[in-house]
């Protein structure tokens, strides 16, 4: 009464898994070819803007709050530094992945 052999499952799990891959196209989210781009177009200026916004709370913080201390964080000169550097990493691999982008052509 509808039993199926442990050959025919197999197949019915391996033709899913491979129906479900179809549409897997960014690690572990699903969405299609043409929504790729705009997920990486946003991903790289939401980079690119927080990366500006950190290299401007660094150099602030480095020049006008000096040796104060940061909410109990420590001295805002480090944190300044801190945040300048993660900043321009940030803010670099944005431009980096819309240059790539838009080499592709997405």
């Amino acid at each position: 009464m509808g039993q199926t052999t442990g050959f025919a499952a197999g197949s019915w799990i391996v033709r899913q898994i491979a129906t479900m891959a179809q549409f897997c196209r960014f690690g572990s989210l699903m969405m299609t070819q043409k929504w790729r781009g705009w997920v990486l177009a946003g991903i790289a200026l939401t980079m690119y803007l927080t990366g500006g916004v950190l290299i401007m709370a660094g150099l602030i913080m480095i020049g006008m709050m000096g040796s104060q201390d940061v909410w109990g964080w420590g001295e805002a000169r480090g944190i300044g530094y801190m945040a300048f550097a993660i900043g321009i990493i940030l803010s670099v691999f944005g431009v980096l992945v819309m240059r790539i982008m838009r080499n592709r052509g997405w």
